[in-house]
């Protein structure tokens, strides 16, 4: 299977990329798929083709779901109030019929750290901190793992406050990235 000219970078654009980026080559293994990603956030629409079709198939089915996850969230939010959106959950749900329990949740875990942000980077609609961390509660409830939408804020310079949501499973931070400053709402 040969791939589309317009999906390969040029050879000029693959010596530029060697040039800036440290570790960048064709072959190089310590090159994953996620850093060919986060490497496409710059660069032509051919580069991130080029490093979307290096992805592996569990990686693409996790971007398909992460997107498909992202534009449910994006729908339910405005119909939800705010009560309802930090609610702990009440008890472990089972997984819809025919699926099951992943046998690692960490795993399950890990793979929707890295897809969903991935994913919110290139939706066409806004997927702001909330919508990744719905989009996250909402796919790790259907695989019946319990997880809990955290709000709260941080005092910026100048007297401004700034908000943010995150995704907590297992006593681990799933979206939100790094919290250190920003102080939970009770």
């Amino acid at each position: 299977m040969s791939v589309p000219m317009y999906a390969r970078p040029s050879p000029a654009r693959l010596t530029v990329l060697r040039a800036k980026l440290p570790g960048f080559s064709n072959n190089s293994p310590n090159m994953t798929s996620s850093n060919r990603l986060d490497m496409a956030k710059e660069g032509s629409p051919s580069s991130l083709i080029a490093k979307l079709y290096k992805l592996s198939c569990q990686e693409w089915t996790d971007l398909c779901r992460a997107v498909l996850a992202l534009g449910h969230a994006r729908r339910q939010l405005p119909h939800l109030k705010a009560a309802e959106i930090q609610q702990d959950p009440s008890s472990r749900t089972a997984p819809p019929s025919g699926l099951a329990l992943p046998t690692n949740t960490a795993t399950l875990i890990a793979r929707v750290t890295w897809a969903i942000p991935r994913a919110a980077k290139m939706v066409p609609w806004r997927s702001d901190c909330l919508v990744q961390t719905k989009a996250g509660q909402n796919w790790l409830k259907r695989q019946g793992v319990p997880s809990t939408i955290r709000l709260g804020s941080r005092k910026l310079p100048g007297g401004k406050m700034d908000a943010h949501a995150w995704l907590v499973c297992e006593g681990e931070v799933v979206t939100g990235g790094d919290i250190s400053t920003f102080v939970p709402f009770r």
